[in-house]
């Protein structure tokens, strides 16, 4: 079943965010917090391969994001569409 897309709050700020993510600063400041929404994520992603298109920026987004809210980062497989598309 596919998650639906939703914009979470990031430690950074609006900008940094809005830089990242492409949205709205409206968006991002209605959003729920990262720590919020942490245990559906992790559970959205069990067991299943990530489509992303540059693979360097949502690994390291989600690990940096996990590591300060939890302490611990994370690996996670990934198709990466800018990848295929340079091919």
């Amino acid at each position: 079943m596919p998650v639906p897309f939703r914009v979470v709050a990031v430690q950074g700020g609006p900008a940094a965010a809005s830089d990242l993510l492409d949205a709205a600063h409206a968006q991002i400041e209605a959003a729920p917090d990262f720590g919020a929404i942490v245990g559906e994520l992790l559970a959205a992603l069990a067991g299943r391969v990530v489509v992303v298109h540059c693979r360097e920026i949502e690994r390291r987004f989600l690990d940096v994001a996990l590591k300060a809210r939890l302490g611990e980062g994370i690996e996670f497989p990934v198709i990466d569409t800018m990848e295929l598309e340079a091919r």
